[in-house]
């Protein structure tokens, strides 16, 4: 007897509760927390090493391109890392990076080191231990590298 059995939509639905909840609780309430708590936004804070991805388009118009958190899919909680939002318009990993490394040092609250890929934090702490005199020379002065290419608008 095949075919007698309808479908369980349990699969469909363990999906579309997932979704919402990584997509609308989550976040909303970790604003909320945020909003209604001001003093809880200076707990731990994460260093989150990751860039935006680089799309490409098939024949057929299709996007190609990583299936990981990015921040222009991150919006809503960009304010957990120690990187300000501006810091995300930097489109080039070299200096975002240093800029990360930058503004997680700045950070005493870090209680996390975070990224999507292993490889990128190690990444990172090669680049840490090369750069080491000029992220303390930045922190010292209140500046970022004038040496990276990035634009007057993310600088101030």
């Amino acid at each position: 007897m095949v075919g007698t059995t309808p479908p369980s939509p349990a699969p469909l639905i363990c999906t579309v509760l997932s979704s919402a909840l990584t997509n609308c609780v989550t976040p909303c309430l970790t604003f909320n927390i945020f909003s209604w708590f001001l003093q809880t936004n200076s707990l731990q804070r994460t260093v989150k090493f990751f860039y935006t991805p680089r799309w490409q388009y098939s024949d057929g118009g299709l996007k190609i391109g990583p299936n990981s958190s990015s921040p222009s899919n991150s919006k809503s909680i960009l304010h957990l890392y120690t990187t300000p939002k501006v810091g995300y318009d930097i489109l080039t990993e070299p200096e975002l990076q240093y800029v990360h490394l930058l503004f997680g040092l700045k950070d005493r609250n870090v209680g996390i080191i975070e990224s999507n890929f292993a490889p990128l934090i190690y990444a990172a702490l090669v680049s840490l231990e090369a750069n080491w005199p000029e992220l303390v020379a930045d922190i010292e002065f209140g500046r970022i590298n004038p040496e990276l290419a990035i634009t007057d608008v993310v600088r101030m």
